[in-house]
């Protein structure tokens, strides 16, 4: 994938950072659960996500985490990543503010000399254009899953 080219499903991904040639997936909306059936999901301004039927399936295979795009809204870009154990998505920076949730597992986030653990449950925020990489963790045995918020700004409703 070029670096200003369009990943399959309309995604976006910018000149800075480039892609790391991550793979895309994008959920298709069609596929819901019966619980989600039943909600009113056709409300203008309302989307509803099942975490669990929607995260970037495991690729051991290759040396980048697999990602999945789960939504993208007004304001948000939802971005599963799975890690296999070893797979580090390389140094980067994001031109808007993210959330960063552990949603299984165990990963590492690298801040210069920093590392922070992430664990299932854990929540991070982290301002545009601070330099990172993320990581499985060295002891890793399973895959790990983070969801990544990329805040991309709202309109003001008046």
């Amino acid at each position: 994938m070029g670096r200003n080219s369009r990943p399959p499903g309309g995604g976006r991904c910018t000149p800075r950072p480039p892609c790391l040639g991550l793979r895309w997936e994008v959920t298709n909306p069609d596929q819901r659960s019966e619980e989600t059936e039943d909600m009113n999901t056709d409300i203008p301004g309302l989307s509803v996500v099942e975490l669990p039927d929607t995260v970037a399936t495991p690729d051991p295979g290759r040396t980048l985490p697999a990602t999945r795009r789960i939504l993208k809204a007004e304001g948000v870009d939802l971005i599963s990543f799975t890690f296999s154990p070893g797979q580090v998505l390389g140094e980067h920076h994001t031109a808007h503010p993210v959330t960063i949730q552990c949603l299984d597992g165990e990963i590492d986030l690298v801040l210069a000399d920093t590392t922070v653990r992430l664990r299932q449950g854990t929540l991070l925020h982290l301002e545009a254009g601070i330099t990172h990489h993320v990581q499985a963790t060295p002891e890793a045995t399973e895959p790990a899953t983070i969801l990544v918020s990329l805040l991309t700004g709202h309109r003001e409703v008046k």
